[in-house]
């Protein structure tokens, strides 16, 4: 099963451009409002947390998940369950 990082940013829409245009993240998602998920991250959350902070974000939180059978599932499906 795939890592993921969860983020919780105040400045969602920004933080989601910096991550794919300066860091170069290419498999992101904005699944709510203030959450971002990051799937193919290079570097700990550490370093992630200081280049953010650099940048001028807020970071409320991260975390390292690892994705559940049934995300798994949707992922190779598509997000389609079965009928």
């Amino acid at each position: 099963m795939k890592i993921k990082y969860v983020l919780i940013v105040k400045e969602t829409e920004q933080v989601y451009k910096y991550l794919r245009n300066d860091l170069s993240i290419g498999k992101i998602k904005r699944p709510e409002a203030s959450v971002i998920e990051i799937y193919d991250l290079k570097y700990g959350t550490l370093e992630l947390n200081s280049r953010l902070f650099a940048a001028g974000f807020s970071v409320v939180e991260i975390s390292k998940c690892q994705n559940s059978l049934e995300d798994y599932f949707k992922e190779l499906t598509g997000g389609v369950g079965i009928a």
